[in-house]
């Protein structure tokens, strides 16, 4: 009896360990927040292309984010208004 409990439990355990790669593979896989794959598009003043996690643009050195004078976050150049805690900027 104690080692068919055996068995059972070892195939049980097998199985799922079998079921969590699988279910791990079909997931795809973000690192460092999808930024080394993104593109934000392209640079305002010399149209060349920039990621999403750029402060300036390689190229040309245009600044594509500042930081609010307020709460200090990273926010686009463009914006008149931070997101994060409404100062004008």
């Amino acid at each position: 009896m104690g080692y068919q409990l055996f068995w059972v439990a070892l195939l049980v355990g097998g199985g799922y360990l079998l079921y969590r790669l699988i279910k791990n593979t079909q997931q795809p896989v973000v690192r460092n927040g999808s930024y080394t794959t993104y593109q934000a598009g392209t640079c305002p003043q010399c149209k060349a292309p920039v990621e999403a996690a750029f402060l300036r643009c390689p190229e040309c050195g245009y600044r594509l984010k500042k930081n609010c004078p307020e709460c200090g976050k990273v926010v686009k150049t463009s914006w008149q208004i931070c997101p994060y805690c409404e100062a004008n900027l």
